[in-house]
């Protein structure tokens, strides 16, 4: 390699290293001296779950951003798995897989997520749309009962949508939740059923998921419902 093609590619490195570090600076508001600082968190997760002996295809979805956080790197460690992500303007999937695999399986995320100091109006997300509940047969009265019940005890959209949530959760759950559940009482399923009832009783809405954290204790993944009235402030 000649001199000018190592002053080329220093020259490149240069103005690589320069646009990330402005990148840092003046878009992230990373520090830059010392008496500077920023809000920047660490987030560890670790997923288990036992594999019985077959193949194994574990996604994994993470935000890119929400309100004036921005995630700023994430990194995996999964011994034995192969990874691929996929990034979309919302979420990035990063999926995990195994030809075949047997016992308990361990698989650690991490992410850095950074508060941006805002710039101008945040813009939130879209509401939610109406959804057809899809219930059918059984399921259908069930659903239509309940939606009767609850309507009579509820002054708006966000008490009717407590009264909801306390039905389906609370064990022993009452005739028509416990049609509507089955055996699967877990809290995704719960939120999954609570939308759908919901569409039921004209109320739009939709299942997110956030993380709770406490103090010396791991994250961990709480479902609950996002409601057309509540996202817009009504």
């Amino acid at each position: 390699m000649g001199k000018k093609h190592l002053y080329v590619l220093c020259s490149i490195l240069v103005i690589i290293g320069v646009a990330v570090t402005s990148y840092r600076m003046f878009v992230l508001d990373f520090p830059a001296l010392p008496d500077q600082t920023s809000e920047t968190w660490r987030i560890e997760t670790k997923i288990e779950f036992d594999a019985a002996g077959k193949q194994v295809k574990l996604d994994l979805q993470t935000p890119q951003s929400f309100g004036p956080y921005v995630v700023v790197s994430q990194n995996y460690v999964a011994p034995g798995y192969g990874t691929g992500s996929v990034a979309d303007k919302a979420n990035r999937t990063t999926t995990f897989s195994r030809a075949s695999v047997a016992g308990r399986q361990a698989i650690y995320a991490g992410a850095v997520i950074h508060r941006v100091r805002s710039r101008g109006v945040i813009v939130e997300d879209e509401n939610p749309t109406q959804q057809r509940s899809r219930f059918t047969g059984a399921d259908a009265a069930a659903s239509q009962a309940l939606v009767f019940r609850l309507s009579e005890r509820s002054a708006d959209a966000e008490t009717y949508t407590r009264l909801l949530v306390a039905e389906l959760s609370s064990p022993p759950a009452g005739r028509e939740a416990a049609a509507l559940l089955g055996t699967n009482r877990n809290s995704r399923n719960v939120m999954r059923t609570a939308v759908r009832v919901l569409a039921d009783a004209n109320i739009p809405a939709r299942s997110v998921h956030g993380i709770a954290l406490e103090p010396d204790l791991p994250p961990r993944l709480v479902p609950s419902v996002s409601l057309d009235c509540l996202l817009s402030g009504e």
